[in-house]
């Protein structure tokens, strides 16, 4: 017989969350028919769910393609917001205490916002997942090595030290 015990989810610690890398499928979807992005895969949430899926795909090129679309959708403060808020949420329904998420700022770029209010979009999100689900959720913002703007990165994140 198994115990109630046993069944009881464990806690757990995420050290490595990338928040555009986990966004739900009805999210994708109503962003980006709110900002008119026609170049998903599919537009039903069970194909598109499909096509997400990587895992067996076994080329890393595939794996990236993905990003195409998530950072796509991510290109307004209340996207950002949304989906770091949703990200709290789904690691605290998976018994997450404690999560680390990255996100490169850059990337987050094309829509016209400055890097620091992608950050800003980033920690409030958090922060109101963190707020109401008491999982702990710090952002790491990641500047990508092929890119030049490494410096304006880090000098955007020190306005939001401490």
């Amino acid at each position: 017989m198994i115990s109630r015990a046993a069944l009881t989810p464990l806690p757990k610690a995420v050290l490595h969350e990338h928040l555009d890398g986990g966004l739900r499928i009805e999210t994708i979807l109503e962003l980006a028919e709110g900002c008119g992005y026609q170049d998903l895969p599919a537009s039903d949430p069970i194909s598109l769910a499909d096509w997400f899926d990587q895992g067996r795909s076994g080329s890393l090129e595939r794996y990236l393609e993905a990003f195409l679309h998530t950072v796509a959708v991510m290109q307004t403060a209340d996207s950002i917001e949304r989906i770091a808020y949703e990200e709290v949420e789904d690691l605290a329904a998976d018994s997450v205490l404690y999560a680390e998420i990255r996100c490169a700022p850059s990337l987050l770029t094309e829509g016209g916002l400055r890097l620091e209010e992608i950050i800003e979009a980033v920690l409030a999100g958090l922060a109101r997942g963190e707020a109401e689900t008491g999982t702990v959720a710090r952002y790491i913002a990641d500047a990508m090595r092929h890119e030049a703007d490494s410096a304006e990165v880090a000098r955007a994140c020190v306005t939001f030290a401490g």
